[in-house]
């Protein structure tokens, strides 16, 4: 048998994955939406909100804040990356 257990790098979540993941790990200062209607103009319908400084936020390990995104740009071990647009509740971009 084998008893060796399979590590999760973080920086290889998809972005849907690692965006609900950054709303729990912050409890309650980041909201995750899916933007159905797209009134906040996100390209794929996913976005972040919130109205603390997204340098005081707890981000999991291989993604960061940057240019308005939450992202993973970089960090990943498949070389692809995600990026979610943040926005203040006004509606106005990180």
């Amino acid at each position: 048998m084998n008893s060796m257990k399979y590590v999760k790098k973080m920086a290889d979540l998809d972005g849907f994955t690692a965006a609900k993941l950054f709303d729990q790990i912050n409890g309650g200062l980041v909201k995750f939406v899916i933007d159905r209607d797209g009134s906040y103009g996100s390209a794929d319908g996913l976005l972040l909100v919130t109205d603390c400084d997204p340098d005081e936020l707890t981000y999991p390990e291989g993604w960061y804040f940057a240019k308005g995104t939450y992202r993973n740009k970089h960090n990943t071990t498949t070389g692809y990356y995600s990026e979610i647009p943040m926005f203040k509740t006004s509606g106005e971009r990180w």
